[in-house]
């Protein structure tokens, strides 16, 4: 009895003094009460309101326009339609020719990893003096990568052929590259070796390409070399030509499943 008193009593009374409350003539009586000389809440509260609305439209107006620019920004390569695939097994070989068939995928090609999206390689190399070193950024590519992803040649050619020398590769290096080994014109590097591995590799620079954005396009651009050498590929890189992209990668995921049931498509 005590508790459903008390329980009565706490929600009674509160009820019976709210319910002879005017809301109008309060709000408007707050509304009138001086926070400061000449300055009563209705003005600050309207000042507000308006403040955080414009802050709040100048933010979404800078969010939508840095959207927009990282997805036109010039990476110095393109990415228009093409599809990047995980190699997740041994099954590379198969998945290439398999996918090579669809008459959606006008080229492919094989890559170490994806440029542009913060994953880095990096080793150490060297040039004529074996006491001046520097750090270099790696992609491991085949000689179909350049044309897919239209990097711009400066000098020299892009690979011509599979290289199988395993202590010897064939690479293009970019322009901070050439000019951190005192190259003075692109030509003059072609031909040049590169030690890196800790002397265990040779690269001989058969091009060089325009400077583009390895890491984040938040990040300096910094020297590198892109490397032919098959046994470090875990990239397909497809270049699509379809007008129905669902339909076109329900069939490449469908050719996937087939070839490697165990990995996801990623």
């Amino acid at each position: 009895m005590f508790a459903l008193i008390t329980g009565f009593l706490a929600g009674i009374i509160p009820s019976i003094i709210i319910s002879k409350l005017k809301p109008i003539s309060v709000l408007r009586d707050v509304t009138r009460l001086k926070l400061f000389s000449g300055v009563n809440l209705r003005k600050v509260l309207l000042v507000v309101q308006f403040a955080l609305s414009i802050g709040f439209i100048i933010a979404a107006t800078i969010s939508y326009r840095q959207y927009e620019y990282s997805l036109n920004f010039d990476l110095g390569f393109k990415t228009e339609n093409v599809l990047n695939i995980d190699i997740q097994g041994d099954y590379e070989e198969v998945l290439y020719n398999r996918l090579s068939e669809l008459p959606e995928v006008s080229k492919i090609s094989r890559s170490g990893m994806v440029p542009g999206i913060g994953e880095v390689w990096g080793e150490t190399a060297k040039y004529k003096d074996p006491l001046d070193s520097t750090s270099i950024f790696l992609n491991y590519i085949d000689r179909d990568y350049v044309s897919i992803h239209g990097y711009e040649l400066l000098a020299g050619e892009s690979f011509p052929y599979e290289n199988s020398d395993s202590t010897m590769h064939l690479a293009l290096i970019n322009e901070k590259l050439l000019k951190r080994f005192n190259f003075e014109t692109p030509e003059a590097a072609l031909g040049a070796f590169l030690i890196i591995d800790q002397g265990e590799t040779k690269l001989r620079v058969i091009g060089v390409v325009r400077d583009f954005h390895y890491s984040k396009i938040s990040d300096e651009i910094q020297p590198v070399a892109l490397i032919q050498d098959p046994e470090n590929y875990q990239v397909l890189n497809l270049k699509l030509a379809s007008r129905d992209m669902v339909t076109t990668l329900g069939k490449i995921e469908s050719i996937w499943n087939e070839v490697d049931p165990v990995h996801p498509f990623n």
